[in-house]
């Protein structure tokens, strides 16, 4: 057979089988209980054919048949042949049976199956019934019923799971229509909340959404919806305890919100205003609030660890206690705030100001303190082991007890600071400036101190030669230690 006419039969096959699908599905349109009964025998015949198999199929039940009549013939006893033939007529009658069983079986199944589907399928109309005539309530102009209609909707996404994303995204959407924002409705252009102009409370059902949209959140276990309510005016809200994760904030109004044990993680609130808003106790892990106005917000016991607050405005606010834990503070602004007990470990604060801040006890290690502006900042009994503090300003700033061992003081303004006690072993003093600093107490073992600023240090006179003969970096000649006389 050549390829033209091999090509030809597959050609003339395909036709065939197209054509006679598509009578075939033709014909289950206008026929639904032939083509129903037909599924019905091909699913008998398909149940059938394994126990055919498994037991020897039509050939061992023609050959027991045979046999049952040969033994039937053979008996001579009328009674007992009487008794045999309706033995013989029962097994007959269920064999005959068997596959009506089957059928019925099969026919059981179909009707519970199309009543399972019937009912899914009312019971998805009714669903979207009752979500449209919810939806267009929401902009009903009776407050009531505006409440009424967020609330169906809650109810309806925590029966119908599927419907979970469509009703966030319409609660958000009705929130952004009836509460915008924009920064320049009240902020300022330089980003400073020191008197920012007032604004009008949530109203009740606009918190009561707020709080829907939260709860609606914690029911998606995947955190695949988001939650988008980004310059959105939402002063004074109550989000206590809410649930938030990955939410879009940004450019929102949050000045007074409370969020107190909110979660909040990976959260974008980049330029946001937070002016006096309670944080404390949230979860910001990972979150984005790049450029964030955060003064005066209390964020006691926050968990920031891997925040990015660049740029950020926290002048005032409170993070005693706070988990600062390799977050991104580049330039941002802190000006007296309490730092105090702080995790600030492997945090990159370079630029910052940090001025007149608390910072007692705070956990600094490996911290990035660059160019940092810690003038008069407390710095009492802070871990800075191993923090690099290049070209930073700390001039008039208390180390006292603070733990600066290794760390990276080079060119570092340290004039008239007080370092009593402080722990500067191992740390690098090349070229810092150490004019009129409170040195008494302070260990400086194996610290470099190559060009190191020393006139009018406090120095302890007992300790000063130990330091001086453990010192395994040789001082230049240019090093000036002249030690001003003790008043203590």
């Amino acid at each position: 057979m050549t390829e033209t006419a091999i090509t030809k039969v597959v050609g003339w096959l395909k036709t065939v089988v197209v054509g006679r699908w598509s009578a075939f599905k033709a014909w289950r349109r206008e026929r639904p209980a032939a083509s129903t009964a037909l599924l019905v025998l091909g699913i008998v015949l398909v149940l059938l054919g394994p126990v055919l198999a498994m037991t020897g199929g039509w050939s061992l039940i023609g050959h027991t048949t045979a046999k049952a009549l040969k033994a039937y013939h053979a008996i001579s006893d009328p009674a007992a042949r009487i008794e045999a033939y309706g033995k013989l007529v029962s097994a007959l009658g269920l064999m005959l049976a068997a596959p009506f069983a089957l059928i019925g079986l099969a026919l059981a199944f179909w009707r519970t199956w199309n009543q399972h589907r019937d009912g899914v399928l009312a019971a998805r109309k009714l669903d979207a019934e009752s979500f449209a005539k919810a939806v267009e309530q929401l902009g009903h102009a009776e407050i009531s019923i505006r409440m009424g209609a967020a609330l169906a909707l809650e109810a309806l996404g925590r029966a119908s799971p599927r419907l979970l994303s469509q009703i966030i995204e319409i609660l958000c959407a009705h929130v952004r229509e009836k509460r915008p924002w924009s920064p320049s409705k009240g902020d300022e252009i330089s980003g400073k909340d020191s008197a920012p102009s007032p604004s009008v409370p949530l109203p009740t059902d606009i918190q009561l959404t707020l709080e829907i949209i939260s709860r609606l959140k914690a029911c998606d276990h995947h955190g695949t919806i988001a939650v988008d309510l980004h310059n959105t005016d939402l002063y004074s809200v109550r989000w206590v305890e809410a649930t938030l994760n990955e939410a879009n904030l940004s450019k929102a109004n949050l000045r007074r919100a409370n969020l107190s044990k909110a979660s909040l993680s990976k959260a974008n609130l980049t330029e946001a205003s937070l002016f006096k808003a309670n944080l404390s106790e949230a979860s910001l892990s990972e979150a984005s609030l790049s450029e964030a106005r955060l003064s005066g917000t209390d964020l006691r016991g926050t968990d920031l660890s891997g925040a990015n607050l660049s740029g950020a405005n926290l002048s005032g606010a409170s993070l005693s206690g706070a988990d600062l834990s390799r977050a991104k503070l580049i330039w941002a602004e802190l000006p007296e705030t309490n730092l105090s007990g702080t995790r600030l470990s492997g945090a990159d604060l370079s630029g910052a100001n940090l001025s007149g801040a608390s910072l007692s006890g705070a956990g600094m290690s490996a911290t990035n303190l660059n160019g940092a502006n810690l003038s008069k900042a407390n710095l009492d009994k802070a871990i800075l082991s191993r923090a690099t503090l290049r070209g930073a300003d700390l001039s008039g700033a208390s180390l006292s007890e603070a733990n600066l061992g290794g760390a990276d003081l080079g060119g570092v303004d340290l004039s008239m600071a007080n370092l009593s006690k402080a722990d500067l072993s191992r740390a690098n003093l090349k070229e810092a400036d150490l004019s009129g600093a409170n040195l008494k107490g302070a260990t400086l073992r194996r610290a470099i101190r190559t060009g190191t600023i020393l006139t009018g240090t406090i120095r302890d006179p007992t300790r000063q030669q130990v330091d001086d003969d453990a010192s395994i970096a040789p001082q230049s000649e240019d090093v000036t230690i002249a030690r001003a006389p003790d008043h203590g």
